[in-house]
């Protein structure tokens, strides 16, 4: 709360009084008087706040409340351009107000006031009061309003007895005045009590004394205790310290051995008139005749009927009690009978659950093996009349043949395929390059791109040999081909086809993808340019690289570029150059004897972590070609991890950094091709 904030510097807290209340706008002004600083109040001068100290307010706490009524707050600007005020209150809340007037009171008084008559506090509505106690010491009494008076006295949750007390520290600036009343600086009011004052009327105060010398002391007529004389506070302490009272209830006990001082001289002259009639009446006639009346034989005769009075109740409410504890006891037994029944029922049931179970499973996993190998009998005859290689495998390619995908769609694996990993990525690709009459960097930069998540496009006439040549590799000869019309519109209709609604081969190959994570498999798009190229591929592409599972590579293939295309330089329609073989891709297909060894590459289970020092280089190489954007950032990140496989840290930042720019010649060798035929526009 603001009135025990500590550290005034960190807002402005004004001190000031409500001018008015308007209840129907839900609106309310203050007037700022003071300022709160480390060294005290400080008085507001009139250009503080504009308006002569003005701000509005719109605090549910100030309404209702009066004029003149004290808040704390603190102020924030108004926004509203038009509005008078241009601050408003942020925070409110009430101050502690001193109640200096109480400092010329006797203790005595200063008791009438809190318990009885009640202080005044004007409009104040939380009872946040420091009260003086002598001149050094002040009291944070809790107090609450009384209906009828409207003053405010001590709650009767308080402990009387106790009130404590905290040193009296407030500096002539820590109090600040308003229509002749002071209020604390926030912050200032002590926490740490030092005593106690006892602020029980005097008939509480006499109760609990008498309460604690009836364990100990000796109040007989004759009895030193009896005569209450200026020794008698020593003598009380002794006495609460003898019966165990003080433990840790010092405060307590010190606060009443200083009420006692001051009780004393009253309580002396009426305990010495209860004295004299006491024994004015041990001495009349009259009474010690009656005394003496009462004889042992009375006595002795009182105590036997009152005995049997109490006897009989004793007994009779102990019998009640007994047969109620045996009704109990016969409830509870037969509950626990009636338990056993029910457990003993529920444990035949459950067998017999059990052996039912036990002969349904037996007869199912009998009904299961006769049902599965009717169903691999079944899947064999499909296989050979669809004309499959390998008729005894279930794989999404047999699921693509049922739905009735294209024979070019199918992802059929040859056998046998011998795994490979990253280490010997490179050389193989390398060796199956030169085996086709290819360069090496057409794999090279193909393999970085499609690994990385990119979607490569491919133009030229020996596009076929890559994607075979890179399938047998990296993919274990695994390759689906989705031929592209003018009919698709957008990356949607690579899922399903845009008249029937069908799964498309790429959702094939996703399928089947996901369901072997272990194995890569390749996609050709092929005739881009049939589609709405310049519209939906950079969206593809990016979409692709954020869902797609790790073992699904995608290339795109397109017809020979024409001059327009060759023109534009955006880098996400341009074709990945180098993919046209020449004379010598055309010797090498004609005198190559077999398909070459078939290959599967192991895929990497995530992303290698990359050194600051890597991701310094990537910086530097990457500013020197002008890159930018946080997209960048990512994509030459997924870059250098799949172009690790092609060299060092070093070299695989520049491959990343030109495979991104397309401006390394050795990552992208750019060779223009020669159409020669019809295949050449397809890349078939």
């Amino acid at each position: 709360m603001l009135r025990d904030e500590t550290d005034p510097v960190r807002r402005d807290i004004f001190i000031g009084e409500l001018a008015f209340n308007n209840e129907q706008r839900r609106l309310s002004r203050v007037v700022g008087r003071a300022v709160a600083t480390r060294t005290g109040w400080q008085p507001l001068p009139g250009d503080r706040l504009p308006l002569e100290g003005h701000a509005f307010s719109t605090d549910p706490r100030l309404f209702g409340k009066r004029p003149g009524y004290v808040v704390l707050f603190t102020v924030a600007r108004n926004e509203r351009p038009d509005a008078r005020d241009r601050f408003v209150t942020d925070d409110v809340c009430e101050p502690y107000e001193y109640v200096e007037r109480l400092t010329r009171h006797t203790p005595e008084m200063l008791r009438e006031v809190v318990l009885e008559r009640g202080i005044d506090l004007g409009h104040q509505n939380d009872g946040a009061v420091v009260v003086p106690v002598g001149p050094d010491l002040v009291a944070l009494p809790p107090i609450v309003r009384s209906a009828q008076t409207g003053r405010w006295t001590l709650s009767h949750a308080a402990e009387a007895e106790a009130v404590e007390t905290f040193r009296n520290e407030f500096r002539r600036n820590d109090l600040f005045e308003i229509a002749g009343r002071r209020f604390v600086l926030p912050g200032r009011v002590p926490d740490v009590p030092t005593g106690a004052v006892n602020w029980q009327n005097d008939a509480e105060f006499l109760q609990a004394v008498l309460r604690r010398l009836r364990r100990n002391g000796d109040f007989g007529s004759g009895s030193e205790d009896f005569r209450l004389t200026e020794r008698l506070a020593t003598r009380l302490f002794s006495l609460y310290r003898d019966a165990d009272a003080i433990g840790g209830r010092t405060q307590a006990l010190l606060a009443a051995r200083a009420r006692l001082e001051e009780f004393v001289p009253k309580l002396s002259n009426g305990s010495g008139a209860v004295a004299a009639i006491a024994d004015a009446l041990h001495s009349h006639d009259g009474v010690r005749k009656a005394l003496v009346a009462l004889t042992e034989a009375e006595r002795a005769e009182l105590r036997r009927r009152e005995g049997e009075a109490v006897r009989a109740e004793t007994v009779q409410a102990v019998e009640t009690e007994i047969g109620e504890r045996i009704a109990l006891r016969d409830d509870l037994g037969r509950e626990a009978e009636r338990v056993e029944t029910l457990v003993a029922s529920r444990s035949e049931r459950l067998a017999e659950i059990e052996a039912s179970i036990a002969r349904a499973t037996s007869l199912l996993e009998g009904r299961v093996a006769t049902f599965v190998g009717e169903v691999r009998e079944a899947g064999r005859l499909v296989a050979n009349v669809l004309g499959s290689d390998d008729a005894g495998s279930v794989s999404a390619a047999g699921v693509g043949r049922v739905a009735g995908l294209a024979p070019w769609a199918r992802a059929d694996r040859p056998a046998p395929v011998t795994s490979i990993g990253i280490p010997d990525l490179a050389t193989v690709l390398t060796a199956r390059a030169k085996s086709l009459g290819l360069e090496a960097d057409v794999f090279r930069t193909l393999d970085i791109h499609c690994r990385s998540g990119d979607v490569p496009v491919l133009t030229g006439d020996s596009v076929v040999t890559i994607l075979r040549g890179y399938a047998d590799v990296i993919a274990g000869g695994r390759l689906v081909r989705q031929p592209l019309d003018p009919s698709v519109l957008g990356p949607e209709d690579l899922w399903r086809h845009p008249g029937s609604g069908q799964p498309t081969a790429l959702a094939a190959a996703w399928q089947q993808a996901d369901a072997a994570p272990s194995k890569f498999l390749l996609v050709a798009l092929d005739d881009l340019d049939r589609a709405s190229l310049s519209d939906w591929l950079p969206a593809f592409r990016t979409a692709f690289r954020e869902a797609r599972p790790r073992n699904l590579l995608v290339v795109a293939t397109t017809a020979l570029p024409n001059s327009s295309d060759r023109e534009v330089g955006d880098r996400h329609r341009r074709p990945l150059p180098g993919t046209s073989g020449g004379s010598n891709a055309l010797v090498a297909a004609l005198m190559r004897v077999g398909t070459g060894r078939t290959t599967e590459l192991e895929p990497v289970p995530s992303l290698p972590p990359i050194s600051a020092d890597v991701r310094a280089v990537l910086l530097s190489l990457a500013l020197a070609e002008g890159v930018s954007g946080a997209d960048a950032g990512e994509r030459l990140l997924t870059l250098h991890a799949a172009a690790t496989a092609w060299g060092d840290d070093e070299t695989a930042c520049r491959l990343a950094v030109g495979c991104l720019t397309g401006r390394n010649a050795r990552a992208a060798l750019v060779v223009q091709p020669t159409p020669t035929n019809e295949n050449a526009r397809t890349g078939t």
